[in-house]
């Protein structure tokens, strides 16, 4: 359909022709359109159609709810209004890295790995007690993930290595090793909300194991708070075995929070700063408060590396370490 609305003195309907035409059609202002009448040609059976047009309104209204005068026109669903944007991807729906990775930071991120997707995450940290008689190094500090759908990833902790030297005694093993899982649960508002467990066997070196399994369970929540920062916090619940200050050993529970704020620099860069602490870190009491940050880069968009430092405290000791580490998306 062709429509077009012009004051009655300016319409001329041609003989013959299976057109209307108008002499002098101008671009008419929409201030007024009292006392114009509306044309309606249809090109296959040539049929005019005359009527007069009362308001603006009422020529908006024929031309939006005729198909054929906006035939190019896309139109939204509700479901591509109301969709929200993926927090886990790019503005062009690639995977986003720095939303995935969990390393270096103690918090977990809330978004899973890309399905049939890998994650490896690898670090080195070097911690130091201001004893200035203690230090504990570890590599490669492995953590391996894997989307099985969009929602759900398997992880491997591990393979980690661990040394450590107290005035002249040095000691060097594999720490314990385990499986877990995380689910995206959703979100509520524009907060993000994931659930993750793991267990721990005691699979590592005499020095450095556990004894016995532990078991974690995380609980993930995270939102922007602006285009260019984030917040994300974790609140861990652990069950494993430690040693008391007197040699015995005895399992126990732990709470494990954390909280980070994110600032991107541009599309490749972050800086991070968090707080994290453990309420209990052995069966006979202590705990320890924590601060760190870092920076993190983007060397392509499935390629991160990062720098960090971090100094904690307990009721025994007071210790800080630096660190470097990578992550690598392959699919």
């Amino acid at each position: 359909m062709l429509i077009a609305a012009v004051p009655p003195s300016q319409f001329v309907a041609s003989e013959g022709s299976p057109y209307a035409t108008a002499g002098a059609v101008h671009s008419l202002p929409a201030r007024d359109f009292d006392g114009l009448q509306i044309i309606i040609v249809d090109p296959s059976t040539g049929k005019v159609t005359i009527r007069d047009v009362a308001s603006e309104s009422e020529v908006a209204a024929n031309s939006a709810t005729d198909p054929k005068t906006t035939p190019d026109a896309p139109k939204a669903t509700a479901d591509q209004k109301s969709a929200p944007q993926d927090a886990c991807a790019n503005d062009d729906g690639s995977p986003s890295l720095f939303a995935i990775i969990n390393r270096p930071d103690a918090s977990d991120s809330t978004c899973t790995v890309t399905p049939h997707a890998f994650l490896a995450e690898f670090g080195y940290g070097n911690e130091i007690v201001h004893d200035g008689m203690s230090r504990n190094v570890s590599y490669p500090q492995g953590f391996l993930r894997y989307g099985i759908n969009s929602r759900l990833e398997f992880d491997i902790l591990g393979p980690e290595t661990a040394v450590q030297r107290n005035g002249s005694n040095l000691q060097r093993g594999w720490c314990d090793s385990g499986i877990g899982l995380k689910l995206q649960t959703g979100s509520i508002g524009n907060v993000h909300l994931a659930v993750g467990g793991s267990l721990t066997l005691p699979s590592g070196s005499s020095a450095f194991t556990n004894g016995a399994p532990t078991e974690v369970l995380n609980f993930d929540a995270s939102s922007d708070i602006t285009p260019s920062m984030s917040w994300g916090t974790t609140l861990g619940l652990a069950s494993q075995p430690g040693q008391q200050l007197d040699g015995t050993t005895a399992r126990y529970a732990a709470l494990q929070p954390a909280f980070v704020v994110d600032h991107n620099l541009g599309e490749k860069a972050q800086v991070y700063f968090e707080a994290f602490g453990v309420t209990r870190i052995r069966p006979d009491g202590g705990s320890l408060f924590g601060i760190d940050g870092g920076f993190q880069y983007l060397l392509s968009p499935r390629f991160e590396i990062d720098v960090e430092g971090q100094s904690t405290v307990t009721d025994v000791a007071h210790a800080h370490a630096l660190g470097a580490g990578f992550g690598i998306l392959l699919y």
